[in-house]
């Protein structure tokens, strides 16, 4: 290493290193914490600047700081300002991080002293991962799921996703990798450093993830090259390797039938569902992001630009990850932000190109960036993870501080004075205590507003909703709230003030139609007006697969043949229709139409789905239909290809206890409270749950909103209720 030379005292070295690692431990906690990393960030930069009178950038700090500042102008034209706030506040959190990190590593004592807590803290966190693993796994095999990789979604250790999870343990093991090279002639590093490496591997494996399989088979593979290339003794190469291997082959083999499942990549249904999704999702990136090429459609919303074409039917499973971190920035950040990306990623390319002689071997350099750029291409986390951002960040700073601090290292760089510097910072902190502020102001006026609705506290509800915002989802509730008003009291005055709400709802997002639906059956309860029918029905039209809107179109048509169609396309979309009060009171008023449906589903039933879930859907309907053994039938169908299902088993339970097989209907049973991650020990279950209930088990109608309460929650962070969002279910 060619760095700056000079002693650094020893207690300098922890001292200077202490503010970047607290902002990555307080980063590794929830979203919640994001203001206070602001406010300790901007502190730690201002002690930094106030050193020296100005201060130099590099042309990849410059992009670093545009990026910050195009995420900040993305979160103040977002479709829901609290969501984008909270892209826009991580990005400056990690570019004051990565100034901080900039100022602080610009000695190789200091680099090391930092690597070293690092790898200490990643081993901690690894070996959290590891225990929680064992924990779930001890868990799960008391529901006797012959794979553990068919349920891996319930393991979230620290509450992060599976694959999330992953992602982290691959920047992990880059880091670790890189530290070892550094570390590689101390002998008192070895023993933390197999340690860390070793849970970090046995995570990966674990983890059951194919994009995580996939980066690190390219690590493996390519560090293999790597070694027998090193001028070592052949002797050498051969004892790192074998061991490698064989401590790989040992993690591998408690595990051997899901890593050989998961490492086939298209060998279960799952699978193949899943890779068929982010293939269909590959060319809605043009439709996504019409008449918002330029700067996209803001960050975080990738599941509502693609909402159209994928999660308005009731088939897809709903998620707001893209397929790969390539499609995710030309969706939420535009062709401009896409193009500050890519700029950042050659800017750094070619700063460690140009000075490649002065870092600690190139090649293993390439070799870490690129494993973690493939897993980016398999699975995006980069753009939504902060503390994923900040490992990352730190490995990439110190690749730049040594070449910067490299004796013949000569870089273009912009002096700016210290004085702006200030200023901006200052500018940041005022505006992201403002936001925050204003977004605490009102999640609690929401939350108060709630609470107040649930207890059926009135006024006190209409005070705490309209003292907030008038933002998506609290136009929302206001409209929600004023629609039960109306429906108790059946004053119109209600009825116009929430028709009010939620057009103006509708204008600001056109792009959720459930806003659009929600309009028009207010405008219809209102005036029974020919339009609204008629939006409706073009919603019904668009959307066959979605429950809601065939509902709707039923509800309010008078023509019969159109009423037993839409029914009938509602439950075989979302058969839990038929535990709804609306059905039951359906079939006690329009039993001729009642019948004419129940006809219709038995006949549809008969002819046999290739889907395992329109087997599990066709099994729940031939449950509620009385025909207990073709439902038992296609519901063991359906488990067979997805036993991840949690309905299925639900009803095979009902069905068992129903047989008097006690035993069957507990197993069942159990698998599905566990899926239904109700419970998450299945020796906490009471055992009151378990025992045969009646098979009538109605529940409300407002439960058919429950997919889009997850995208409310999703697109807008924020709460509210399903009562308030169903609107005449």
């Amino acid at each position: 290493m060619h760095l700056q030379p000079g002693a650094v005292p020893g207690f300098y070295r922890y001292l200077v290193v202490l503010p970047p690692i607290v902002i990555l431990c307080l980063s590794l906690s929830d979203m919640q914490n994001l203001p206070l990393l602001a406010g300790i960030a901007s502190c730690i930069l201002l002690v930094i600047v106030f050193r020296c009178k100005q201060y130099s950038f590099l042309p990849v700090d410059l992009l670093v700081i545009s990026i910050m500042f195009y995420e900040i102008y993305q979160s103040s034209t977002a479709i829901c300002f609290a969501t984008g706030f909270n892209y826009g506040i991580q990005a400056y959190v990690a570019t004051a991080a990565y100034f901080i990190l900039r100022s602080t590593l610009r000695y190789p004592t200091i680099i090391k002293v930092y690597l070293y807590i690092l790898v200490c803290i990643i081993a901690f966190l690894s070996l959290i991962g590891a225990v929680s693993f064992l924990l779930f796994s001890r868990n799960i095999a008391l529901l006797d799921f012959p794979y553990l990789s068919d349920v891996k979604y319930l393991y979230r250790p620290m509450g992060n996703l599976n694959n999330v999870w992953s992602a982290m343990l691959l920047a992990f093991l880059v880091i670790v990798t890189q530290t070892f090279y550094y570390f590689r002639l101390k002998k008192h590093f070895l023993f933390l450093g197999l340690f860390a490496l070793l849970l970090i591997i046995f995570g990966i494996i674990v983890s059951f993830s194919r994009s995580a399989y996939i980066a690190f088979g390219f690590y493996v593979g390519a560090m293999s090259i790597y070694i027998l290339c090193r001028k070592m003794p052949g002797r050498t190469k051969a004892k790192i390797l074998s061991t490698g291997y064989l401590c790989i082959l040992l993690l591998c083999a408690p595990f051997a039938p899901d890593v050989l499942r998961t490492g086939r990549l298209m060998q279960t249904q799952s699978q193949q569902r899943s890779f068929e999704s982010r293939l269909h999702a590959l060319p809605l990136v043009g439709p996504a992001i019409e008449g918002h090429a330029l700067t996209g459609i803001g960050s975080g919303n990738y599941s509502l630009g693609v909402n159209k074409y994928l999660y308005e039917g009731n088939n897809e499973g709903f998620t707001n990850f893209a397929p790969n971190t390539v499609i995710q920035l030309l969706v939420e950040k535009g062709l401009l932000g896409t193009l500050l990306w890519l700029a950042l990623g050659i800017g750094i390319g070619i700063c460690l190109w140009r000075n490649r002689k002065a870092l600690p071997s190139f090649p293993l350099i390439c070799i870490l960036l690129l494993t973690l750029g493939i897993r980016e291409l398999c699975f995006p986390a980069l753009l939504n993870n902060l503390a994923y951002q900040l490992f990352i960040i730190s490995l990439i700073v110190i690749y730049i501080n040594t070449v910067t601090a490299s004796p013949g290292a000569i870089f273009r760089s912009i002096r700016i004075s210290s004085v702006w510097l200030i200023l901006t910072i200052f500018a940041l902190f005022a505006w992201t205590c403002i936001s925050a502020i204003a977004i605490a102001r009102d999640k609690k006026h929401n939350r108060l507003f709630l609470e107040a609705f649930e207890k059926g506290e009135l006024d006190q509800a209409e005070h705490y909703i309209l003292s907030t915002q008038p933002t998506i989802p609290y136009l929302v509730n206001r409209s929600g709230f004023y629609w039960q008003r109306y429906k108790a009291t059946g004053n119109k005055q209600y009825l116009n003030i929430a028709i009010g709400y939620m057009e103006n709802a509708k204008n600001k997002n056109p792009r959720d139609f459930m806003l659009r639906r929600n309009h028009a059956i207010l405008l219809y309860t209102r005036d029974s007006t020919t339009a609204a029918y008629s939006d409706l029905k073009t919603l019904a039209a668009q959307f066959p697969r979605n429950s809601v809107y065939q509902v709707g179109v039923a509800k309010r048509s008078t023509d019969k043949n159109e009423i037993v169609d839409c029914l009938e396309k509602a439950i075989l979309s979302e058969p839990k229709i038929m535990d709804t009060k609306f059905w039951q009171t359906y079939g006690q008023t329009s039993n001729t139409l009642f019948n004419s449906i129940r006809n219709r589903l038995s006949e549809h039933i008969l002819r046999p789905p290739v889907d395992p879930i329109e087997c599990a859907r066709y099994g729940k309907i031939a449950f509620d239909l009385g025909a207990y053994q073709l439902s038992k039938a296609y519901l063991k169908k359906a488990i067979a290809q997805l036993p991840n299902l949690q309905k299925p088993w639900y009803y095979l339970s009902e069905i068992a206890y129903a047989e008097g097989d006690s035993t069957e209907g507990r197993k069942c049973r159990y698998r599905s409270f566990v899926l239904e991650m109700r419970y998450k020990d299945p020796q906490h279950i009471p055992d009151t749950t378990l025992h045969a209930s009646s098979v009538s088990h109605m529940i409300q109608d407002a439960s058919l909103m429950n997919k889009y309460h997850i995208k409310f929650m999703t697109w807008y962070s924020s709460r509210s209720t399903t009562e308030l969002l169903s609107f005449d279910l």
